[in-house]
């Protein structure tokens, strides 16, 4: 294997040792110039200095991917004319410059020291490394001599506990502002094995296992309770309760309050509003708002609805509760349409009723997040059903 790339070889006063490059640099690029004739001798002349600053600079990209892990070139030296190109496309394929180990003992700081050191942080710039530990919640990176920088899912969230996981190589792209994590041996969202699902009707401590990470909640706000009615009046229906859920991240052996929000209560007889609904609510990290309490109606059918339930907090998909019904007259007919009460997303409201001018409880509310009906003519609201939360546990 020859070591003489792209040089004299043999040739006639060739050195095995580079000579000092005295030359002079202004600050202007400079060019050869060919002589006007053959006989001429104004044209420049080519100094051994240069030529070996060539030779210098192609031995440089040839042998910059360095040896293999069993200490032969990863391009070899063999003076063919495809040389530089291979040491371009090992470059590219190897990775190098794009990678360095994450050498942080800290978690949720990520730390690599790129060679050559990057002169800035440009938006597209991407990095590939080896982590070092698992991430407990929001991350930065530090690359070289910069300041930590935050680290974000693709949608500009943070990141959450175990995003991150030692030894597991990772994937950050500069987006001008952040680090964007592109991809790493567990995506984000990802979520290991189910250990356990629970449905939850009653306010209680759930504790999690030694295992257990993450959690996927789907829960309920309670309903609004129905208005009640006054003589030849109509409240209106309750509100129904907010739905939400999302995967959220929990830390193992962990005590957690999960709270069912407690139903609205019916309107008393004579034209009494119902009360509103309380927060279903898992340990802060997720609520369901309750619906809001149906109003009472005196003398005259009450057009004014409980409100759905909106505005809870945590988890990835929210839908608010639908408006309680109103009572409608159905002129000519001697019948009344009564106000039923909201209902959650994804459970059934109870069927219209149609009853003539008669005392006429409000309907209840028979299913999770549904509200209280309104009551008829001199009859107390419908009380509304309590919120619900299903919770399923997974592990690391």
């Amino acid at each position: 294997m020859s070591n003489d790339i792209i040089g004299p070889a043999n040739a006639p006063n060739a050195l095995i040792a580079r000579p000092t490059d005295d030359r002079s640099f202004g600050a202007n690029d400079t060019w050869f110039g060919d002589c006007t004739s053959s006989t001429a001798n104004d044209g420049t002349r080519v100094k051994a200095a240069w030529l070996n600053a060539v030779t210098g600079a192609f031995r440089a990209i040839m042998r910059g991917n360095g040896n293999t892990a069993g200490a032969v070139p990863v391009v070899a030296d063999s003076n063919a004319d495809d040389m530089v190109l291979k040491a371009i496309q090992h470059m590219i394929q190897r990775g190098q410059p794009l990678y360095a180990d994450d050498t942080s003992a800290v978690a949720n700081a990520v730390v690599v020291a790129l060679s050559p050191a990057p002169a800035e942080l440009k938006k597209g710039m991407v990095i590939i490394s080896k982590l070092a530990t698992s991430n407990t919640g929001a991350t930065t990176l530090k690359v070289n001599g910069f300041a930590p920088v935050a680290v974000l899912h693709p949608d500009l969230t943070a990141l959450v506990k175990y995003d991150l996981n030692a030894a597991a190589m990772g994937c950050f792209v500069f987006d001008g502002t952040q680090f964007q994590l592109a991809w790493t041996q567990r995506q984000p969202g990802a979520l290991g094995p189910v250990t356990r699902v629970l449905l939850v009707t009653t306010t209680q401590t759930v504790t999690t296992a030694a295992n257990e990470v993450a959690a996927h909640i789907r829960m309920y706000g309670p309903g609004g309770g129905g208005g009640g009615a006054g003589p030849s009046g109509a409240g209106s229906g309750g509100g129904g309760g907010e739905y939400a859920e999302g995967v959220v991240s929990v830390t193992p052996s962990t005590p957690y309050t999960a709270t069912i929000g407690a139903k609205g209560l019916a309107g008393a007889a004579g034209g009494g509003n119902g009360t509103d609904g309380g927060t279903t609510n898992f340990g802060g990290l997720m609520t369901a708002v309750g619906g809001k309490l149906g109003y009472g109606g005196s003398g005259a059918i009450m057009t004014t609805p409980g409100a759905g339930g909106t505005s809870g907090t945590g988890g990835q998909i929210r839908f608010g509760g639908s408006s309680g019904a109103v009572a409608v007259n159905l002129s000519g007919t001697g019948l009344y349409l009564l106000a039923i009460g909201g209902y959650s997303y994804g459970l059934a409201a109870l069927p219209f009723q149609y009853v003539p001018l008669s005392a006429v409880v409000g309907s209840p509310g028979a299913i999770p997040g549904n509200g209280g009906g309104g009551g008829f003519h001199t009859a107390a609201g419908g009380v509304a059903y309590d919120g619900m939360m299903i919770i399923t546990f997974y592990a690391k």
